[in-house]
Order: structure tokens, then sequence, then C-alpha cells
């Protein structure tokens, strides 16, 4: 995502990369559901996007934040059949600007956390999935 605080900008080559490895990972877990990888998006192009999931998820240790694990519960009860579908939000090195918050939050992201911690952006990325995938 493109956003204020941003420090890296991936290029075309770190996007593949990425995607290869994502790929190599689900096979080594057995597992069927393969994250997406796009290149760099504007903030308000990635919220457009809430039309084809449940929820958003933007990982911010804001003031009152709702844990990510009850987030994921709560959405799990919502579907019986099938597993929500989140988009997660994960914050730049930086951290979110308020103005980012505030256009998440009004694209309908509900800020949520992983606890007193704070994690590396790609780690972030990678507990969240994880999370996501068993549930909550």
């Amino acid at each position: 995502i493109e956003v204020e605080r941003q420090v890296s900008r991936p290029d075309p080559e770190t996007v593949q990369r990425l995607t290869r490895r994502a790929a190599e990972a689900l096979k080594q877990c057995g597992r069927y559901w393969l994250p997406k990888v796009t290149g760099p998006m504007s903030l308000s192009s990635v919220c457009s996007l809430r039309k084809d999931f449940d929820a958003i998820a933007l990982l911010h240790p804001a003031e009152d934040p709702m844990r990510l694990d009850q987030f994921l519960s709560s959405h799990a009860r919502i579907h019986t059949d099938r597993p929500p579908t989140v988009l997660f939000l994960i914050g730049p090195e930086g951290g979110w600007s308020e103005a980012n918050v505030r256009e998440a939050v009004q694209a309908g992201a509900t800020p949520v956390t992983f606890g007193p911690i704070v994690l590396r952006t790609e780690t972030a990325a990678i507990a969240a999935c994880a999370l996501a995938n068993l549930g909550g």
C-alpha cells in the first residue's frame, strides 16, 4: 500500500519473488489458499476492494483496538459454511499516519492489534494470515 510513512517501494521483481515464496509455502504446508501479492496500490484503491471481503482489519495500535483474535472470531460466527474473507491492512515501517487511519476506518476498516507487542511489517502479515487460517 502506498501511504504517507512508507519507507520501501517494492519493484516488480520483489512482487514476483514474494509471489513465488507464497506459492512455495503453500505447497510446503499442504494448504489450498494462496495469498494474493500485488504491486503498490494507493490506500484508497485498496479500500475500494472492501466489497470483495467480509471485513477489513487495520493492524494498528490504536487507543482502544480490538484484539485480532477477537475480531476474527466475531467474523467467523457470521459464516458457518466457510471462513470469512478478511482484507488485512498492515502498516508501513513508519506506522500509520492519522490521515491514513481515518481513511481506512471511513472505508469500513476495524482497528485491531496483536496485543501489547508491535511486530515488523513482514512479520505482522505472516502472523495475521496464520491467525486467520486457524480461525482466530
